[in-house]
């Protein structure tokens, strides 16, 4: 089993992001302006068709004229996205209603779509539902067949690694997920050592060193897919509100990344092995 590892520093962080040295006689200091050549938009009416009614504990709305439950599973809105290099694009769906106590029967899943910039239409070509069926989450989950919901985790950025599974960025935690090309977690939730937040499910009572809604927004990984680098959206109890943070984490493990963890503020280096 090959060890992989993460050590997040700023040195590291900037190694990571910089070009690769097959590129290195190739670097440019201008970019240019971005500019916008294109768009789509998908409907906000947009439900996974046969899918499982959702939304019961939203109140009835309307929401934008949209009135509540829906008899499908919304579509939207997304959190993350993949390219998929084919015209094609992974997008993750957030977890639901925007909390935890509405969103139990709002089933997490990555859809795959196609957008059409010059027509401005996105077709929903498919997906996958999130599950835990070999029980890697050692909590309780919200419902028996172990389809993981909006009530579980707060699902916010998605990194797809070169072996094809992916990586997804948690606030309830938070927690990195580890997932199979099909959605089927490989690995108990990686927790970040000595940072809960409110809906932890270790706090036992205790204080969340973290505001709600303030974990993994953003994650990125290294060129080489060896390294992931998972951004905190919020500062942790007792860090001074400054610069971009550093912490780092040795584990073991068969895949191309190992979890990494940083924030927004200074922390000292340390190891974590979950």
């Amino acid at each position: 089993m090959r060890r992989t590892a993460i050590m997040l520093s700023a040195v590291a962080l900037t190694a990571a992001l910089s070009v690769p040295s097959a590129l290195a006689g190739e670097r440019h200091t201008d970019f240019g302006r971005a500019t916008l050549t294109g768009w789509a938009s998908l409907p906000a009416e947009t439900f996974v068709p046969g899918s499982e009614p959702s939304g019961a504990a939203i109140g009835a709305g309307p929401f934008n004229g949209i009135s509540a439950p829906f008899a499908d599973q919304p579509v939207q809105g997304f959190s993350g996205i993949v390219n998929r290099h084919d015209g094609t694009y992974d997008v993750l769906s957030d977890n639901g209603y925007g909390g935890k106590a509405n969103s139990a029967d709002f089933l997490l899943r990555v859809h795959r779509v196609e957008p059409d910039t010059r027509t401005g239409a996105v077709e929903v070509l498919g997906g996958f539902h999130l599950t835990d069926p070999d029980h890697k989450v050692p909590f309780a989950l919200t419902r028996a067949d172990r389809t993981l919901t909006g009530a579980d985790f707060d699902v916010e950025s998605i990194v797809k690694a070169y072996d094809g599974t992916y990586w997804i960025g948690d606030e309830f935690g938070p927690f990195l997920l580890h997932f199979s090309r099909t959605g089927r977690l490989l690995e108990a939730p990686v927790p970040l050592e000595g940072v809960k937040a409110p809906e932890n499910p270790y706090l036992n009572g205790g204080t969340p060193t973290l505001g709600g809604s303030k974990g993994f927004e953003g994650m990125a990984r290294s060129v080489d897919g060896r390294y992931l680098y998972p951004l905190l959206e919020g500062t942790v109890a007792g860090d001074t509100m400054t610069c971009a943070s550093t912490s780092s984490t040795g584990r073991p493990g068969s895949t191309p990344a190992s979890a990494g963890r940083t924030g927004w503020s200074p922390r000292p280096t340390r190891s974590v092995t979950p």
